[in-house]
């Protein structure tokens, strides 16, 4: 027989989409359910609770077999265990069943057993969204891919898009772990009393084989032939797609917070998140150096990094509809880049703004350049936050304090050469914390460079933008944990607590006044206190700790002093956040009155 490449090649061809549709049968995408978990590790990083990070690090094979386990049963042969393992319900009886099997998670048994359940939480919470999201504006809108009468189903964009993230993204192998034991005991305590270990055993080991089939046997064929499917690329799923990996990974670290507080710390406070809360109504306008009082605020491109003559974004939310009861677990601005000229790395922060500024309706009618026109009165451009009525004290909002905050909320590395398309997020959590409190505080934020120098545009899509799904957002995921310390407790009886500067980037004098009048009880220490309920600092009556706090005292001789004043320095390794100052009286009395914004 004569060898035939071309046949061989679409022979393979053949298999290879017979692989993705197999997958698609199965509704099952098993690297991107172990993305989504491995992208929660930096999410990890300074929170709440510190040794969740340190169970991720240890127990990944664990994490990472929990992420497929959920998928199990699909396929059609048993609906009623499929359905099962992909409920909520199913989470919360598993964490039953570990807490009545160990009496703690001490042991490195009780730990594996326990990152395997925050595998399966990340699972089925991600697929909440993605399966949300699935739609347009969502993931399929975001594709560019033409629909047809034959139009790709979703669950075998699915599987092309796990074949995409396999080989664009590898990852080292992992010791799998299947609790078979505990998850029978589970079934069973829902009456499913059919599933035997025996079939467990079977089916997780098919989706090792399954996997290993995917990230070793298909091959750069595998690859070529999903790319044709779908023209897109990790990077492009990375960030912020509605169901994507980035928005998945940000709901799984809310849900393991919630399962890690119940089984190691024994709290029922933690309860289920409501995903996201998404704003894209947004005021926005670049500043341009070289066309300094020219206003851009209906320009349908952002000129966020220029070549040549310094460029910067503004951008503004209205968050007061914001309930306020409940946490900010974390919140996120994205842009997604658009165009611009390819050159090396740079770096852009994102600062919050102190001084009100006028979005305006500049357009220079250009559809490449976004230069805007000439500002009309109370618009903002290069040299005024509003022309004609309000300077900023340096031009392009760069004075500290007056027009922007001196430290950055956070930095972003950009390399213009990146495709088109791709998402990019700035964490400003401390701003939006301060904004919710304190609307009156909220004048947006400020994208700049790092270093100004560095060649390369990047152009992001406005809140003007034609293409809605593109433009500018800010989505604050947050849970319904109340505060711990009771911030709306009544202080007794004329007290006053007061705190300045807030926000504040080193030091915050606190004074309570008040707190000699005749019968008060004695005012003993102040305490300062972390959204979590953690104390961060305690600052005793009379004590000066070196270099942290100091107080003293106001009143005439022979009286008791009517006021305290407090000084608090926080410890250098403490993060920005929102914290609340509580007085503490004689007798155990604890009154909370203030919240203090720190930003470093």
């Amino acid at each position: 027989m004569s060898y035939n490449g071309s046949t061989e090649i679409n022979a393979m061809r053949t298999l290879i989409v017979l692989l993705i549709i197999s997958m698609a049968a199965f509704a099952w995408a098993p690297r991107t359910h172990i993305e989504i978990a491995r992208l929660a590790e930096p999410l990890l990083e300074n929170d709440i609770f510190p040794d969740l990070l340190d169970l991720f690090r240890e127990e990944r094979g664990a994490i990472y077999s929990g992420t497929n386990f959920p998928d199990w049963a699909n396929g059609g042969y048993t609906p009623q265990w499929a359905s099962r393992a992909h409920s909520m319900a199913f989470v919360d009886k598993y964490l039953e069943v570990l807490m009545d099997s160990f009496p703690d998670f001490s042991s490195p048994g009780a730990r594996r057993e326990l990152a395997f359940l925050l595998g399966v939480a990340s699972h089925i919470y991600g697929d909440r969204v993605w399966h949300s999201y699935h739609t347009p504006p969502g993931m399929i809108g975001a594709l560019t891919m033409a629909e047809t009468e034959d139009a790709t189903t979703e669950l075998v964009i699915e599987g092309a898009l796990d074949v995409i993230i396999a080989y664009e993204n590898p990852i080292p192998s992992f010791a799998w772990f299947w609790p078979y034991e505990t998850i029978l005991k589970v079934y069973h305590a829902f009456g499913d009393t059919d599933v035997t270990i025996a079939e467990l055993v079977t089916r997780c080991t098919g989706l090792q084989t399954g996997y290993d089939a995917i990230i070793y046997g298909a091959g750069p064929l595998s690859y070529i032939s999903s790319k044709a499917l779908i023209p897109w690329t990790y990077e492009n799923y990375l960030d912020y797609y509605p169901g994507g990996v980035g928005h998945s990974s940000q709901i799984s670290v809310t849900q393991w917070r919630r399962l890690w507080a119940k089984a190691v710390h024994g709290a029922d406070y933690y309860q289920r998140s409501e995903y996201q809360c998404g704003y894209v109504d947004t005021d926005d306008a670049h500043l341009l150096e070289a066309h300094p009082e020219n206003n851009t605020g209906r320009e349908e491109m952002l000129v966020a990094a220029t070549n040549d003559a310094r460029g910067r974004t503004l951008l503004y939310w209205n968050v007061s509809s914001f309930d306020t009861t409940r946490r900010i677990d974390s919140a996120l601005v994205y842009l997604r880049y658009a165009d611009g000229t390819p050159s090396g790395a740079k770096t852009l922060e994102a600062y919050r703004l102190n001084r009100s500024w006028g979005e305006g309706a500049g357009h220079d009618g250009s559809e490449t350049t976004f230069n805007g026109a000439p500002a009309a009165t109370g618009e903002a451009c290069w040299t005024h936050a509003r022309y004609g009525e309000v300077e900023w004290l340096r031009p392009g909002a760069d004075a500290f304090i007056y027009d922007r905050e001196s430290a950055p909320l956070s930095a972003r590395a950009f390399d213009a050469s990146s495709p088109a398309g791709r998402w990019y997020s700035w964490n400003i959590t401390p701003a939006v914390e301060l904004w919710t409190s304190s609307p009156s505080a909220n004048f947006g934020i400020v994208i700049r460079e790092m270093s100004e120098s560095a060649a390369g545009q990047m152009l992001v899509p406005s809140g003007e933008s034609k293409a809605t799904s593109s433009r500018p957002a800010l989505t604050i995921f947050s849970s319904n944990h109340p505060v711990n310390v009771a911030e709306s407790a009544p202080l007794p009886e004329n007290i006053a607590i007061t705190a300045y500067p807030n926000p504040f980037n080193s030091s915050v004098t606190i004074s309570i006044d008040g707190v000699g009048a005749h019968g008060r009880a004695p005012l003993l220490q102040v305490e300062i206190y972390d959204l979590a309920g953690r104390v961060v600092a305690e600052i005793p009556v009379g004590s000066r700790p070196a270099s942290t706090a100091s107080n003293k005292t106001t009143g005439d001789a022979g009286v008791a002093p009517t006021t305290r004043e407090f000084i608090w320095q926080p410890a250098p390794d403490l993060p920005s956040g929102v914290f609340l100052v509580r007085a503490r009286f004689d007798g155990g009395v604890k009154m909370a009155a203030k919240r203090v914004v720190y930003l470093k």
